[in-house]
Parts: structure tokens; sequence; C-alpha cells
């Protein structure tokens, strides 16, 4: 795993762990491709306005790619988004932004 990869692993997981148990979830799963096995964590949860999830899959060859997400609640209507995706070359893109909704003013346009 390469440092980039183990570092945003890492911060997820201490993330994640004081998000109280009852809003955390994990899930692991391997499958078999004609490549070879690929193994899949994917861990997140929600607290207050905040909900976060990792993701990680690591193949047969060792290469591993991960992707971070988070979104928050920072005002009526508004929210705060960042995605982080790192591949197995160390590389990472991150992207954020704002998201502003409109209340359903009961006309359903």
């Amino acid at each position: 795993m390469k440092p980039a990869l183990a570092s945003l692993t890492l911060a997820a997981v201490l993330g994640i762990a004081s998000i109280p148990q009852a809003d955390a979830w994990t899930r692991s799963e391997s499958f078999a491709t004609s490549q070879g096995i690929y193994h899949g964590r994917a861990s997140g949860g929600c607290r207050d306005d905040i909900c976060a999830r990792s993701v990680s899959i690591i193949g047969p060859d060792g290469g591993a790619f991960s992707r971070l997400e988070s979104i928050s609640r920072v005002g009526p209507n508004t929210y705060e988004y960042s995605c982080t995706t790192t591949g197995s070359n160390g590389r990472s893109i991150t992207r954020s932004g704002t998201i502003v909704t409109f209340p359903d003013d009961g006309y359903g346009f």
C-alpha cells in the first residue's frame, strides 16, 4: 500500500471511529474476475450534520484504490462536500464544492 493511500485510509478510519456505533457501518467483500481476486472494504456513518464514507479495493497484483467522501450541512439548505480518490500509483484527485437545495414549495416543480 502506498504511503498516501495508507494515510488516507488511516484518516478515514480515525474519523469514522468517532461516530457512535448505531450510526456507523462496515462492509467487506472479495470478488473474483478473470484477472484474479479483488478485496474491498467500505465503512461510513453520520454524526450530527456530517456523513463520511471510505472505500478501498486491493487488486490481485497488490495495486490499491481508495476513495474518501464526506458531506456536511453548513446552513439551511446548504451542504459542502469533498471526495478524494487515490489510485495505485499514489496520485489523488480531490473534488469539493457547495450544494444549495431549494425547499419543497408543495407545487412539485
